[in-house]
């Protein structure tokens, strides 16, 4: 067998073509049925000559439909047979220490690009989880059947509601023990909400109808915030491309941005996790990684919380991100007063970028992964939110 382009059976083109690269391994592997075994070939000659044969002795308008009808079926039926017998469902129930099977959902119309290295791409993403011991794959539809035999799946702001069967199938799929991970802002997030309230977890859609009585949620921008990982005695940092922010419980929070609102949470529903991003392009390569390698604004944040998030969900081994430099000065822009900063409309004043200190709760408390305070304690006077002087902001 010769192939023309190699593309597809690189580490890369093997994430979306891995149905035709399994169906052609089976193909040659041998043991199955074979379209050009020579008794086929002449049994199929065999069935055409009797059918002409029986056709033209009394060829009838009513045999002729008879036999076009018949015909029609037995297609349809080798179509099926073929389709059921030849599908590719990638398992990873037999991995060592946790399944390693990980969908990027493409069933629901997502906002990322299938440009691959495009600026809109999850070439990145695919590279990121295959470096935290992971095998990514495409999800052409959403099935029960699929997530039985899989690990994570991750969905970036699906433009397409997942039906109530979808619904029922991820729900299973996180309560026996998968990682459900959503990157959605609020503009996007119509779609996706029926879903995130199964979990209780939610991106406040906008725009907000002008007879309800509620606030609209404001944008954060482009913006670095800090996360404190667990076992770690200091802040790590993480890019934002374009942040909400995200409504959960105290528990939950993982991550905070402007005016101490969490933009990432997780949640722990029956033995699996769900991990919830206020950022629809938080897993572009816009965002994480591009073809190059290179660093954005000299740092590699995203693809450090990505390793440590990773690992942490599959109860790999921890590792620790390096810490972020709390030192670092940046101008506050004039809008930081919207999220709890100290702008000053005619003065373009500096103040350091910090995380939570460190702080130890009172005994019986319980840590939240990520934070560096006990969920419910009240904040200590003088600390800074996380997240409450921006990076390198920019319009995206």
């Amino acid at each position: 067998m010769v192939v023309g382009d190699a593309f597809g059976f690189t580490n890369e083109g093997n994430v979306g073509s891995y149905v035709f690269t399994g169906r052609m391994l089976a193909y040659l592997a041998g043991g199955a049925g074979n379209p050009q075994a020579a008794w086929r070939q002449l049994l199929g000659l065999l069935g055409c000559l009797a059918l002409v044969g029986l056709v033209a002795w009394r060829p009838r308008p009513t045999r002729l439909a008879a036999t076009a009808v018949v015909l029609a079926l037995v297609l349809a039926g080798a179509r099926t047979f073929t389709r059921v017998s030849m599908r590719v469902l990638p398992d990873g129930r037999e991995h060592a220490s946790y399944n390693h099977v990980a969908y990027i959902d493409g069933a629901h119309l997502e906002a990322y690009g299938d440009g691959g290295w495009g600026f809109d791409g999850v070439a990145g993403l695919a590279l990121t989880l295959m470096r935290s011991g992971l095998q990514p794959f495409l999800l052409p539809t959403l099935s029960g059947e699929r997530l039985d035999r899989a690990g994570m799946l991750i969905s970036i702001a699906p433009a397409r509601p997942f039906s109530r069967a979808e619904r029922a199938a991820v729900r299973r799929f996180v309560e026996a023990g998968g990682i459900f991970i959503c990157t959605v802002g609020a503009d996007r997030a119509g779609p996706v909400e029926p879903l995130l309230e199964e979990f209780k977890l939610r991106v406040p859609p906008i725009p907000i109808p002008a007879h309800e009585n509620v606030r609209e949620s404001a944008p954060m921008g482009h913006f670095r915030t800090l996360y404190r990982p667990p076992g770690a005695g200091y802040d790590a940092g993480v890019r934002v491309y374009h942040g909400w922010p995200v409504a959960c419980a105290p528990t939950d929070e993982l991550v905070r941005g402007f005016h101490d609102l969490p933009i990432v949470a997780l949640r722990d529903v029956g033995r699996g996790k769900v991990v919830l991003v206020g950022d629809t392009a938080f897993a572009m390569n816009k965002n994480l990684e591009y073809t190059g390698g290179e660093p954005f604004s000299g740092r590699y944040d995203n693809a450090h919380f990505w390793r440590w998030l990773l690992g942490s969900l599959t109860g790999q081994a921890p590792w620790l991100p390096p810490p972020a430099d709390a030192t670092e000065t940046r101008p506050v822009p004039r809008n930081a007063a919207d999220y709890g900063g100290q702008a000053d409309p005619g003065v373009q004043g500096e103040s350091e970028m910090q995380g939570d200190s460190g702080r130890q709760g009172e005994a019986g408390e319980t840590k939240v992964p990520g934070l560096s305070r006990p969920p419910g304690a009240s904040k200590p006077p003088g600390a800074d939110p996380l997240g409450r002087i921006p990076v390198d902001e920019v319009a995206p």
